[in-house]
């Protein structure tokens, strides 16, 4: 009888405050469940008090085991929760995988990845497939724009070129700027120079 009123104090104390993390609740029910064992070792007690202690020591681990499934079970509930989110944030992300507004939809998408940091996890088995999809869409997004990025990078390169070479032939004819055929030269080079695109930042060089 001493014996188990001793594990229905330890019980008592275990069940005091309440875990903190699931690390936490895994601790406590070892706790609880090795001094259930140890209560199935000891002997009978008198029979007068066989029903208290019991009751003693029994009501603490069913609140506890109460508490606990509670506890996994509105955990349980935000994550199904909490993958809703994430779902909605995927239809949003594939909206944007296929947009050239490049400027806006990068920040659209950089403002999304924030938007799911802030989201607490999902249950286990959809964890990887959720962020699998999640990023492919913003992969197909990112590597649409750096191709297209690369392409504009050639192409104002190219440009640039064209432009040099139009200053350097305007250079012959500006120092006798006053013939006409130098000012119709000039006019054509004029043309020419609108014609070619944009040279980007090699202009700034």
């Amino acid at each position: 009888l001493a014996k188990k009123q001793i594990l229905a104090e330890k019980a008592n104390l275990l069940n005091a405050v309440d875990p903190r993390s699931p690390q936490d609740w895994s601790e406590r029910t070892k706790s609880f469940e090795k001094l259930f064992e140890e209560w199935k070792k000891i002997g009978p007690v008198p029979k007068s008090n066989n029903d208290a202690v019991w009751i003693q020591f029994n009501g603490v681990r069913n609140d506890f085991y109460t508490k606990r499934k509670l506890h996994f079970k509105t955990q349980n509930d935000a994550k199904g929760d909490n993958l809703k989110l994430k779902q909605a944030l995927c239809e949003k992300a594939e909206s944007l995988k296929d947009s050239t507004d490049w400027s806006n939809a990068t920040k659209q998408i950089l403002a999304l990845q924030d938007d799911w940091k802030k989201i607490g996890p999902v249950p286990k088995k959809e964890n990887d497939k959720i962020w699998k999809e999640f990023r492919s869409y913003f992969d197909v997004f990112f590597d649409k724009r750096n191709e297209f990025l690369k392409i504009e990078k050639d192409n104002n390169k190219e440009n640039y070129d064209s432009k040099l070479e139009l200053i350097e032939t305007a250079k012959k004819y500006v120092e006798n700027i006053k013939n006409d055929s130098n000012q119709l030269l000039i006019k054509k080079l004029q043309e020419k120079w609108k014609g070619i695109g944009n040279a980007g930042r090699f202009a700034e060089q």
